[in-house]
């Protein structure tokens, strides 16, 4: 019963292996449909180095010329924030020459659009409406980052600041001073005032915290986030203007793509010889493990988009196929060395994997830690890296620790009941050594002649 249960199992598991890798990586035609079925693979969004994107040149001017150098780097690390927190982790700021910026980001429909934005920078005034008294201004605004989201009145685009410590006071201030009166934000531009407020609210208690700008009705996401790239860009030390812009080619593509993923795959295959060879049925449990772990981390990576699949991120998950990998050998070699020991097949596969659990947790762990620092603390051309070894790592834990230990269990049920056929689960002891049944047997007879 217990054979047919595991036979059953290893089935069911082998067929949705199958259905999965199938989804994961093949785009058809649905038969009898005039529907596409694009794969998993098919919708990850690539990165500016995959896909390749566009550029914008940017020339900075000032009417302060005085420390031009840093304002100029000072406004490029701004421009990298601002692109952070729009979504564009891999992008690239770097300057040219004494005076210019350059922006290549991946090739986005509102790209050109978003480059406007950046050249058209705008300042920002919150006005008591009833003195026409400008409480803050762009100076007192450190940053703001458009979403969508819940603000206390239902869900709906808006702009969340981050103010100057000076200007969190003069707004606590100013809205202790002014409750039931409203106040109104305008934009600025070139030192003018725009005759429409964005917004305007009721001052209701004092606030000392940052403040959140709600969208008016009809307002998308889209809009919060153009409106937070025009306050960001408004903080800019330096102005912009936009003198060339075109499209970025992609630094790995065409045949150079391809020699990398053949390369990867040819080195994969390798691998699973080697498991299969050394290894038998436990070393198929390896491979079955990595095809899951493969199949779990498209499905991650397409369905939950933290990050564009670039170059960096590739490393990170090239990192997590090792990591899995090396738990699994590390098992599989645990269970091997109980089995010297004279257990038998059963006894050493749940020895192996209890002595193995502490030693994978803690590395993987300590991996954990440095993925993220370099994710929260490292340079933004670390942040893919970081974030998908993150992402690899736990999912390699995952599928170490339970798939691995699922699969492997099947084997030992269907050939580990009789210590004869270990052979094909890899398991071989010297001719030599007794098993744990030759020890007892043999401690029992030397008993029954102490007591005769």
């Amino acid at each position: 019963m217990k054979k047919t249960s595991s036979i059953i199992k290893l089935i069911v598991v082998g067929v949705a292996l199958a259905i999965c890798l199938v989804l994961a990586t093949c785009s058809f035609r649905i038969p009898g449909t005039d529907y596409n079925y694009n794969s998993f693979a098919s919708v990850i969004d690539l990165g500016l180095d995959l896909k390749g994107g566009v550029y914008a040149l940017y020339e900075a001017s000032s009417e302060d010329t005085a420390n031009f150098s840093s304002k100029l780097d000072a406004t490029k690390t701004r421009l990298s924030e601002m692109l952070r927190n729009r979504g564009y982790n891999d992008s690239v700021v770097v300057t040219e020459g004494n005076n210019r910026i350059r922006v290549s980001i991946p090739d986005e429909d509102d790209a050109q659009n978003l480059f406007q934005i950046i050249g058209t920078p705008a300042g920002i005034e919150f006005v008591m409406d009833s003195t026409d008294d400008v409480i803050l201004t762009g100076d007192d605004v450190v940053s703001a980052v458009g979403a969508y989201g819940d603000t206390g009145n239902g869900a709906s685009p808006y702009v969340q600041l981050i103010l100057t410590d000076a200007g969190r006071s003069k707004f606590s201030q100013a809205t202790a001073n002014n409750i039931g009166s409203t106040m109104s934000i305008y934009l600025v531009y070139d030192g003018v005032r725009e005759d429409s407020p964005i917004t305007t609210a009721t001052i209701n208690a004092q606030i000392d915290t940052d403040p959140v700008i709600t969208m008016g009705t009809g307002a998308t996401e889209s809009a919060a986030k153009n409106l937070a790239d025009q306050i960001n860009s408004g903080t800019f030390q330096l102005n912009l203007s936009m003198i060339d812009s075109g499209a970025e080619a992609a630094v790995l593509s065409g045949t150079a793509l391809t020699i990398s993923v053949v390369t990867v795959l040819i080195a994969l295959v390798i691998v699973f010889v080697f498991l299969a060879v050394k290894y038998r049925l436990i070393g198929v449990s390896s491979i079955i493990t990595m095809l899951i772990y493969g199949v779990v981390t498209i499905f991650v990576f397409a369905e939950f988009p933290l990050i564009q699949l670039s170059i960096s991120s590739i490393a990170g998950i090239l990192v997590g196929i090792g990591v899995a990998i090396d738990g699994c050998v590390i098992i599989s070699e645990r269970i091997r060395k109980e089995f010297l020991s004279g257990k038998s097949v059963s006894a050493s596969y749940h020895a192996g994997n209890k002595k193995s659990i502490s030693y994978i947790l803690f590395s993987n762990i300590m991996l954990l830690c440095v993925a993220f620092v370099l994710a929260l603390l490292g340079p933004a051309s670390l942040l893919d890296f970081g974030i998908a070894l993150i992402i690899s790592t736990v999912i390699s834990m995952l599928c170490v620790f339970f798939v691995f230990r699922f699969i492997s269990q099947q084997f030992v049920n269907l050939f580990g009941v009789d210590d004869g056929k270990s052979g094909i689960l890899g398991l071989k002891r010297p001719s030599d050594t007794p098993s744990v049944a030759d020890n007892a047997d043999a401690s029992g007879v030397l008993e029954e002649g102490g007591a005769n």
